[in-house]
Formats: structure tokens, C-alpha cells, sequence
């Protein structure tokens, strides 16, 4: 079976608003219905993408539209069933939004209890090991040395026992080992090949791909 880390920007992808989803962030639950892999999530991160959804995926300025269109319709931009017209898909698009927004605290309840969903919680060992990271530079944020404390212990317990194929699918730059450019991170790459942890840059589990060789 193979093993996929993911963190808070993968369950944004997933459960925002229908026109902020990352179809590849669909599809890999999907892929994960299907017995295809298991997702491995810390419990933090459904908390973080709750609060970020909620603010990054707001409604723009619906006041702001239906101010422009009355401007709009009183200076002969707009005739009446225009003005009228777009008054209606300003509201729709307005409660769509929010009705989308107001469902999330829900998906991401789902989400946690899919059977091919494994939720892990620090502790003490996963702590430390993001105690000893803040003392390097493999990271710059203290969210990203608990995540990564996290999914390197996780692995390790994964592959102790015999378990193959794990992996970490991340799109945040912070937590890859390359740069921008594709320069690698040595530190940070050394750090996920000894916990085994193979990492791809999306969603799609491509790339870079993930050579044959590799446990």
C-alpha cells in the first residue's frame, strides 16, 4: 500500500468553494477512495485550512458589484434589464460563495473520517524532532518544523514495520527539497531520504518522478 503526506494546503485545495478547487487535489482523494494509497494528514492542519479557507475564498466586495452596476446603469452604461440582469448573478454568485464557505467546517469533518484518511497528532517524539529543526535552517516557519517533525517521525513508524511507498505531496516551496530554480536543499533533502519519504511537487504524484530504486 503506499503511504501520501499531505498537510493544510492540500485540504484547502480540496475543500474550498467549487471555483477555488485544485481539481488534482480532488482527484488524489479520489485515487485514495479507490484503495489506491492512503492520506496521511496532521490533525492541525484541519483547523489551519478551516481558518484559511474562510479568509482567502470571501466573497470579492460583493457591495462593491452592486454598487458599480447601479453607477453603471445611471450613466447609460447599462439599460434597465442589464442593470437587473446583473444585479441577480452579482447575488447568485454572492450566496453561492457563502453557502459553499458555510459547508467547509463539514467537508472537512467527512474528510477526516474516510477510512483511507489517517489523522495523526504530535507528540513528544514529533515535538522534539521540531524542537532540534528550529535550531537549523531545512525551514523558516514554526508551523512548517511541527509539519515536518510529523511526517518524518510518522514514516519512520510506517517503514519500521515493513510499509513501502511513502510519500509527500507538496506544492509549498518552504517544505521541498529544491529551490525556485531546482537548486536541491541538501539539509532538507538528506532529512525525507532517511525517513524513506519520497516528495513530489503536486498533487498528480508525478513530479519529479519518483525513481524505481528508491525506498
Amino acid at each position: 500500500m503506499h503511504h501520501v503526506f499531505v498537510e493544510t494546503n492540500w485540504l484547502h485545495d480540496y475543500a474550498a468553494p467549487a471555483y477555488h478547487k485544485v481539481p488534482e487535489a480532488v482527484t488524489l482523494l479520489e485515487r485514495a477512495q479507490r484503495g489506491e494509497l492512503i492520506l496521511h494528514i496532521p490533525n492541525v492542519s484541519f483547523a489551519e485550512a478551516r481558518q484559511s479557507i474562510q479568509m482567502k475564498c470571501q466573497p470579492v466586495d460583493g457591495p462593491g458589484i452592486h454598487r458599480y452596476i447601479r453607477w453603471a446603469h445611471s450613466n447609460g452604461e447599462l439599460n434597465e434589464e442589464q442593470a437587473r440582469e446583473a444585479h441577480e448573478l452579482a447575488e447568485r454568485y454572492i450566496q453561492s460563495i457563502n453557502r459553499e464557505l458555510s459547508a467547509v467546517p463539514s467537508i472537512l469533518k467527512e474528510v477526516a473520517g474516510l477510512p483511507c484518511v489517517r489523522v495523526f497528532a504530535f507528540d513528544d517524539e514529533m515535538l522534539g524532532w521540531a524542537n532540534q529543526l528550529a535550531l537549523t535552517k531545512v525551514a523558516q516557519k514554526p508551523f512548517d518544523h511541527a509539519i515536518l517533525a510529523g511526517i518524518l517521525v510518522c514514516s519512520s513508524r510506517l517503514w519500521n514495520p515493513g510499509e513501502r511507498g511513502i510519500s509527500f505531496a507538496e506544492i509549498d516551496s518552504d517544505l521541498k527539497p529544491w529551490g525556485p530554480k531546482g537548486a536541491p536543499k541538501d539539509d532538507l533533502r538528506k532529512l525525507y531520504d532517511d525517513a524513506h519519504v519520497w516528495v513530489y511537487g503536486n498533487f498528480t504524484l508525478q513530479f519529479p518522478p519518483r525513481p524505481a530504486d528508491f525506498e
